[in-house]
C-alpha cells in the first residue's frame, strides 16, 4: 500500500492511518440470475474503482463476481452480503485481497488482537472465545 502525505520536520510515520484504501473484492457464490447486478453488489461495499467481471462455476450453478472497491478502513468491513430479490434471501461470502491484518480489540489495523499490546484482559478473553467456539 502506497500513502502519500505532506512532509513536515518531527513527523511520525506511525502515526499514519489510511482512512480509504483500494482492494480488490471477491464475491462468492453469486446465483447466475444475479451476476449482472455485480456492480450495484460492490457499490454496496464503497465506490467500484474497476470491475474486473464474472466468472461462472463449472456446474453453471453460481458465479464469483471481482472488481476494486474504494473501502473505507474505519469502519468494519462486512464478510457476508445478504442479497433480497423476489422474496428470495441469498448470502454471499466477500472475500478481500491482500488487506493488513485488522485487530478486534482495539480496532487498528496491522496486528491481530493476539498480539494486540492495548487489549485488556477482558477484550482479549473476548477475542479467544469467539475464535474458539
Amino acid at each position: 500500500m502506497v500513502y502519500c502525505t505532506p512532509w513536515e520536520p518531527g513527523y511520525d510515520t506511525k502515526k499514519i492511518v489510511a482512512k480509504k484504501m483500494a482492494c480488490w473484492v471477491d464475491l462468492l457464490g453469486v446465483d447466475p440470475m444475479m451476476d449482472r447486478l455485480g456492480r450495484d453488489m460492490m457499490e454496496s461495499l464503497g465506490p467500484v474503482i474497476q470491475m474486473a467481471g464474472v466468472t461462472q462455476s463449472e456446474d453453471g450453478k453460481f458465479a464469483n463476481v471481482r472488481g476494486c472497491v474504494l473501502l473505507d478502513m474505519t469502519k468494519p468491513l462486512p464478510t457476508i452480503l445478504r442479497l433480497r430479490m423476489n422474496q428470495v434471501s441469498k448470502k454471499v461470502k466477500i472475500k478481500y485481497d491482500q488487506l493488513p491484518d485488522a485487530c478486534f480489540s482495539c480496532q487498528e489495523r496491522g496486528h491481530i488482537a493476539r498480539y494486540c499490546t492495548k487489549a485488556t484482559v477482558t477484550s482479549w478473553n473476548l477475542v479467544v472465545n469467539l475464535l474458539t467456539d
